[in-house]
């Protein structure tokens, strides 16, 4: 019996709700701001046709559009505000807010860094002492290239960083339909992969660390991608594409034979950029023990520091070595007394150079495999 009295006052209830609805008036809302924005483009950017899009820039370009209000009468109102300018894939380069009079502004919004699928849009987001109404509005969407590796890794500052940093980013690669690029795997590692666009020129920034945090799946060195996308990041002074994801068009390509970095380069980091993530070569390196504590770090990390011929910057060219993930079989006697062990000289070593800030020296050679050392070491 309780439970029937309990169901039947809660259809009561609603009952009384859905009446109480009814009643409400909705005509003649309070809200006197627009419906909506119009954004048109008053010139004919490049982009508007998706069979020609435009070009991937590093630099702002200019994209004049007409902004007007929208009331309720689907009509053009008679509204003075202000409005917030955004911009998705992109960097706003212009001011974010644009004033309409009589519902009408016309302004150019300044992108840099857009790619992909160019979105500019406005919103009606008010200011502390007046609400906004929250009207929107969309201009048509501007198809522009993708980005390449080396666009993706060349730094714009003084900082190293990659100017898509903290961006979802799709690179050119063989199904590019504009510009096929032969994007390479160069190296597969337990938590990522390297990878080369073949395309263009050895040190001019064409190579890319994509880390997979596990063993990637369906990928050899030899490997031609599709496509690859993911999340720009810098790690420790590292540029990596992190959360990817790619696709293999192919397998048993040719990487391209590693190029012998100039020792003289080794100890300025802007020039070391163009390198990074690429397959390099180095000659005539003798190991560099200086002192017990860089045995030490042998030891629990697997690298040593390597002397190269010739001075870079007034002082020693140096580099860091890292082989014990790759060939364990390679290493040194134990530091005894404090000393550091015998220098170990070689002929060449080739492995994959990247960065970590920390290090001493901070470029390292990634060692891959055996066939990396020369035939009587490896």
């Amino acid at each position: 019996m309780r439970i029937a009295l309990s169901h039947t006052r809660l259809a009561c209830l609603l009952t009384s709700l859905l009446l109480l609805g009814a009643c409400v008036k909705t005509e003649g809302s309070t809200q006197t701001g627009p419906l909506f924005f119009t954004v048109e483009f008053t010139g004919s950017p490049v982009g508007l046709d998706e069979a020609s899009p435009g070009s991937f820039s590093t630099t702002a370009v200019d994209y004049p559009i007409r902004i007007t209000a929208i009331g309720r009468d689907r009509a053009q109102m008679d509204w003075n505000g202000s409005v917030k300018i955004k911009v998705t894939p992109g960097q706003l380069e212009s001011s974010e807010t644009v004033s309409l009079v009589g519902g009408v502004a016309n302004t150019t919004v300044e992108v840099a860094l857009a790619f992909d699928e160019l979105r500019i849009w406005v919103s009606d987001e008010g200011d502390i002492e007046t609400p906004g109404s929250f009207a929107s509005g969309v201009a048509p969407a501007i198809h522009l290239a993708l980005p390449t590796v080396a666009e993706l890794q060349e730094p714009l500052g003084n900082d190293d960083e990659s100017p898509l940093t903290h961006n979802y980013v799709p690179v050119k690669a063989f199904s590019d339909p504009q510009d096929p690029r032969e994007l390479i795997v160069t190296s597969v590692l337990n938590d990522g992969f390297y990878v080369t666009d073949r395309s263009q020129d050895d040190g001019t920034y064409n190579s890319l660390f994509v880390f997979t945090f596990s063993r990637p799946d369906f990928v050899v060195p030899g490997a031609r991608l599709a496509s690859l996308a993911g999340i720009v990041s810098e790690y420790i002074g590292y540029t990596e594409m992190q959360f990817p994801t790619y696709e293999v068009e192919s397998t048993g390509h040719f990487a391209g034979e590693p190029t012998v970095l100039d020792p003289t380069i080794v100890c300025d980091d802007s020039l070391m950029e163009r390198w990074e993530a690429s397959v390099v070569r180095i000659e005539d390196l003798v190991s560099d023990f200086q002192q017990a504590a860089e045995c030490e770090d042998y030891l629990a990390y697997g690298q040593w520091p390597a002397l190269l011929p010739g001075t870079c910057g007034g002082q020693d060219a140096r580099v860091t070595i890292v082989n014990v993930n790759t060939v364990p079989s390679f290493g040194f006697p134990q530091c005894e007394d404090n000393l550091p062990p015998p220098a170990l000289q070689l002929d060449y070593l080739v492995g994959i150079l990247r960065h970590t800030a920390p290090a001493d020296p901070p470029w390292i050679i990634d060692v891959r495999s055996c066939l990396d050392f020369p035939p009587e070491r490896g």
